[in-house]
């Protein structure tokens, strides 16, 4: 391809066009494109569309979906809605809704039965140009298991939820003009079917397959959407296409995506004349626009960037995000059909209906405090009706029973869909969170839509654990029946829907309405605890680290650059990191995590590991290479899968009850700041050494390779059991005295092993998994077993000594039956938890989980304001002199910052919730009495 015929100036990009099948052809017909350059620059910066606001150049393919799911959530308002909207626009849709109206099946009418009728009642005071509502009845709407799951938050760490009842008096009314209300729950003018002019929410339940003309901005020339595609390999087949009549060859997996967009699009990319009126979609019936006219176009990065031009490549990476917010719609390509794929989109779409995440956002255009009290009832319905239908689902209330809702094969067929290589890949993080809900998904040449993957993922987002273990028993099936091979390695990695899952939360995040704060005391309902944006735990930027260090792609820089737009990150990301391929990866790294620092963010603590430190390469004054150490604080983001780190989850508060925010004092217990990188590469936080480790346990046989690897071959005794002297942790307690003050290691060590919690994060269930001690067999385990990852994790360190007694005497040989479905919930917890980590014991007799880095003596470290503890090495300029005067000791101890190595956090039982960092921002009266807590200045290098 000459891209010299089509260059671009400053801010534009090329765009293609797919002509038609001809006359007589079919899918295998050659592809033939058009490509030109966008006559107008994209601009140097593109708004992001909340929720509540449709672009204005939005093309919508809503229509393209065969059998949309009946809705459950929010039914009553599109009723309401379009009875209104229809009116005004004077059209007699009496009949219609009465032959439109279906009957849901059992399973929704139970879900929506009371709200559908609490919604009717809401509405009856709209007028024809506002919607109305009573503020004082959305709290009415709540059902009994509602107030339950309230009462159970409470109890939990919420004290603050409340809900204030309308007794008499004049009720307030909250006003949201129609003009404002959610798309989702509008009526759009925007399809004009043949033969008749009618509106539509979207296609009918058995409704025929229409038609209808796009907008018309989907055949504007400066319009188009967006591919969201997977590269696949170099090594893949090559085809030819053309372009301008000269042949390009382009990977398998695009050529696929051109033949089905060119045969499922065509009345997209090649609309009909003006002048026709029949329903027929075939190429002989369509007409080619001419030249002053334009068909929907389409941006492709592969086709559209000269790929063999670094410095086109760097411009146009940055303008990544400008390119997909301006795109009329993203659409994405996930690959050929296979034999499940629809069964499995038609699953995903029914179940969506049941957490439908637009019935959040219907009254966001309202004033903020009737948006407010609605979003807390509209998250705890949707939470309740999760827990509720994912009850029935596994047939059983309670969530770690035995019994899930797949026929043999279901199980693997939803892990097969997620597992596809398009939603690993590393840049769709961004296009998607860049999407609209009404994404176009086509999978074949079936079509979906991105709403109804995003919902019915959040909705499965509490059972992560239960989806893998069932798609294990399918795969060991399969495996039996000679059908399959190895899965040991498809086991060990969460299950895909978690990935997606947490894309999801993005979107929604990016998104989402911002509403102003409301102090509680003017909402009658507060509902702090379901105030996020989805069921996954964790912040905007957390999730987008996590996913882009896990996530697949070419190029080790790109686990940066592609994540540079994900909406919802601070701006300071794509302005202070510039798109440039030819820096090295380890300088790349350095400087997105000094960004991450600059916004208070110290996240990407998550994925440090303890390695040595990620190099980069320099010369030195002769010319030859070197290598410059990075900060042991800096993640090596492009880590390998065999080498990454479980990740500590939930939400804990080993420093401290700060709201989320790092505190700024001087004086009451200590002096405290937020971090930040000083010096370009030293990472200055404020905290306290809280703890010493004093017995390690030995690294895992399965990840000793990996260990190996990364710590060096030479010493074993880095990998084995230690202990710094014999019963060291009974020598006595930090504060002096003799009585032990740990609880004993028989009613907690299960909940070390899984840190603290379920593999979705959720502490409540841990409880449930003290079937661990009874859950392993004297004899290793199958590989692909469940427990065949921590049976070895425990062997390796039986002979750790624990309170006095090794390891292996807390676990009895032989299953309990009875306690076998629990225990594969507490398996996957513990394989994701102890990857890569190893069992520590401190000096003041407390367990935790650590990385393997970890050494005795190495320090356990509480940062102000951070969640969870860190383990790290004291440096040597942190040791005191062999002479040092008195004056020198008191500046040293009390006002020099201790230098320390990172190794990475850890999980360590009695310390998670302030217990050794009784700091309170939120109410420092609670402070007082504390004393001098020892707070100062601490240094990562």
């Amino acid at each position: 391809m000459d891209y010299s015929t089509l260059p671009l100036g400053p801010d534009q990009i090329r765009l293609l066009t797919i002509e038609p099948i001809p006359p007589g052809g079919n899918l295998e017909s050659p592809i033939k494109c058009r490509m030109y350059v966008r006559s107008k620059p994209l601009p140097t910066s593109a708004p992001i569309y909340d929720s509540g606001t449709i672009p204005p150049n939005y093309i919508s393919f809503d229509h393209y979906v065969p059998n949309p799911p009946e809705e459950c959530f929010g039914a009553a308002i599109r009723r309401d809605v379009a009875k209104i909207q229809l009116e005004n626009a004077g059209k007699e849709i009496a009949k219609e809704q009465a032959r439109h109206s279906r009957k849901p099946s059992a399973l929704i009418a139970r879900a929506a039965e009371k709200l559908a009728a609490k919604l009717h009642h809401t509405t009856a005071a709209s007028t024809s140009e506002d919607l109305m509502i009573p503020i004082d009845d959305i709290p009415s709407m709540l059902t009994r298991e509602d107030f339950l799951s309230m009462t159970r938050d409470i109890s939990s760490g919420y004290p603050d939820m409340s809900i204030r009842t309308w007794e008499s008096g004049p009720k307030t009314y909250g006003k949201l003009p129609l003009a404002q209300l959610n798309p989702f729950f509008q009526v759009h003018p925007e399809y004009e079917y043949f033969g008749t002019s009618s509106y539509s929410v979207m296609p009918l339940p058995g409704e025929p397959q229409q038609h209808p003309k796009p907008r018309d901005n989907s055949w504007k020339p400066e319009n188009y959407i967006a591919l969201s595609y997977a590269w696949g390999l170099e090594s893949d087949n090559h085809y030819t296409i053309y372009i301008n009549d000269k042949p390009v060859s382009v990977r398998e997996n695009l050529f696929s995506a051109l033949r089905h967009l060119r045969a499922t699009l065509e009345d997209y990319f090649c609309p009909p004349d003006a002048a026709t009126t029949s329903t027929s979609t075939s190429s002989a019936s369509r007409k080619r626009k001419t030249e002053n006219e334009c068909s929907g176009a389409i941006w492709i990065d592969a086709l559209c960037i000269n790929q063999l031009s670094t410095p086109e490549k760097n411009s146009q990476v940055q303008l990544m995000s400008t390119i997909y917010n301006c795109a009329g719609n993203i659409l994405v390509w996930l690959g050929e059909e296979d034999s499940h794929s629809n069964t499995v989109i038609s699953f995903l779409e029914k179940k969506s209906a049941l957490q439908r995440q637009e019935f959040v956002e219907v009254w966001d255009g309202s004033d903020p405090v009737t948006a407010t009290t609605w979003r807390n009832m509209a998250l705890l319905r949707l939470r309740t009706v999760r827990t509720e239908v994912l009850g029935m689902l596994f047939d059983n209330t309670d969530m770690y029973a035995a019994g899930h809702p797949f026929g043999p094969g279901e199980a693997k067929d939803l892990w097969d869909f997620f597992a596809r290589g398009y939603w690993r890949r590393l840049w769709i993080i961004q296009e998607l969170a860049m999407g609209r809900p009404g994404m176009p998904i086509l999978c074949g040449g079936r079509i979906t839509l991105w709403r109804y993957v995003r919902d019915a993922v959040l909705l499965f987002a509490g059972v992560f654990d239960q989806l893998k273990e069932a798609a294990r028993e399918d795969f060991e099936r399969e495996r039996l029946r000679g059908g399959g091979g190895e899965i040991e390695m498809e086991m060990e990695m969460e299950h895909p829907i978690a990935h997606v899952a947490k894309i999801a939360q993005l979107e929604i995040s990016g998104h989402r309405r911002q509403l102003p704060r409301i102090d509680p005391s003017q909402l009658v309902l507060y509902a702090p605890a379901v105030m996020n944006e989805g069921p996954v735990l964790g912040s905007t930027l957390r999730q987008a680290i996590l996913l882009g260090s896990r996530a697949e792609c070419y190029k080790a820089h790109d686990r940066v650059y592609g994540l540079l737009s994900v909406p919802g990150l601070p701006g300071r990301f794509q302005s202070e990191i510039k798109v440039d391929y030819s820096k090295p990866v380890g300088e790349v790294f350095l400087e997105f995590t000094s960004v991450c620092v600059g916004v208070e963010s110290l996240d990407f603590l998550a994925v440090v590991d303890g390695v040595p430190p990620l190099g980069k390469k320099s010369k030195d004054a002769n010319g030859e290479q070197v290598v410059e150490e990075m900060p042991s604080w800096v993640p090596d983001y492009a880590a390998a899968p065999e080498r990454r780190i479980g990740i500590i989850e939930g939400e804990w508060r080993a420093g401290g009850e700060t709201g989320g925010q790092f505190p700024n004092f001087w004086g009451m217990g200590g002096s405290c700041s937020p971090p930040k990188v000083i010096e370009g590469k030293r990472l200055q936080c404020s905290g306290k050494v809280v703890d010493e480790v004093v017995a390690v346990g030995a690294v895992s046989k399965l990840d000793l390779d990996a260990a190996r690897a990364l710590l060096g071959e030479g010493d074993p005794s880095l990998f084995g059991v230690k202990h710094m002297q014999p019963d060291a942790e009974e020598a006595g307690n930090a504060d002096g005295t003799s009585e032990p003050s740990w609880p004993p290691a028989a009613s907690i060590l299960h909940k070390v092993l899984v840190g603290g919690c379920d593999l979705s994060g959720e502490k409540k269930a841990v409880e449930r998994f003290k079937a661990l001690y009874t859950a392993f067999s004297e004899e290793e385990p199958p590989k692909g077993s469940p427990s065949h990852r921590n049976w070895h994790f425990l062997n390796s360190s039986a002979n750790l000594q624990i309170q006095g007694r090794p390891l292996s005497s807390y676990f009895s040989t032989g299953r309990s039956s009875a306690a076998t479905a629990k225990a594969a919930q507490a398996h996957l917890a513990m394989t994701a938890r102890t990857k890569m980590r190893r069992l520590i014991v401190t000096k003041s007799g407390l367990i935790g989980l650590a990385p393997i880095a970890t050494q005795l003596g190495d320090k356990v470290i509480s940062i102000v304001g951070y969640g969870k503890p860190v383990i790290a090495r004291a440096e040597q300029s942190s040791q005191p002199p062999e002479e040092e005067t008195e004056e020198e000791r008191f500046w040293r101890e009390y006002y020099a910052p201790k230098v320390f190595c990172l190794r990475g956090e850890a999980y360590v039982e009695g310390m998670m919730n302030m217990e050794k960092m009784p700091v309170n921002s939120l109410k420092p009266e609670l402070m007082l009495g504390s004393g001098d807590l020892g707070i100062g200045d601490l240094v990562f290098v």
